[in-house]
């Protein structure tokens, strides 16, 4: 019977630990589409600064970070963004933090 019980709450931990996994995901991965979705121009290394996180800090876990990082390549043309997720466990285990990167191209050079 304690044998029982003790597989039983592994079960649940293991779910609630990938409910909230799966959480952060997609969090970072709306983050990530938010940030494609500026304009070009408005796509700087101080965008982390104006976009209203509070209300994406309270769908993560607690005590979760939310990073972004936009640095412009050598070519002038392209941007990396990168968006991350680090967040730990009650336990106090930090967990692997989630990223997504992408590139992002300017509008084409007109030709003359």
């Amino acid at each position: 019977m304690v044998l029982a019980v003790q597989t039983l709450q592994l079960a649940i931990r293991q779910q609630s630990a990938t409910r909230t996994q799966r959480a952060v995901s997609l969090e970072v991965a709306n983050a990530m589409e938010r940030m494609m979705a500026l304009p070009y121009d408005e796509l700087t290394p101080a965008v982390n600064q104006e976009i209203d996180l509070a209300s994406r800090i309270q769908r993560l876990p607690q005590g979760a970070t939310l990073q972004i990082e936009v640095t412009p390549l050598a070519d002038e043309r392209a941007k990396r963004v990168v968006v991350t997720v680090n967040w730990g466990e009650h336990s106090g285990r930090v967990r692997t933090p989630r990223s997504l990167c992408a590139y992002r191209y300017g509008p084409p050079e007109e030709q003359e």
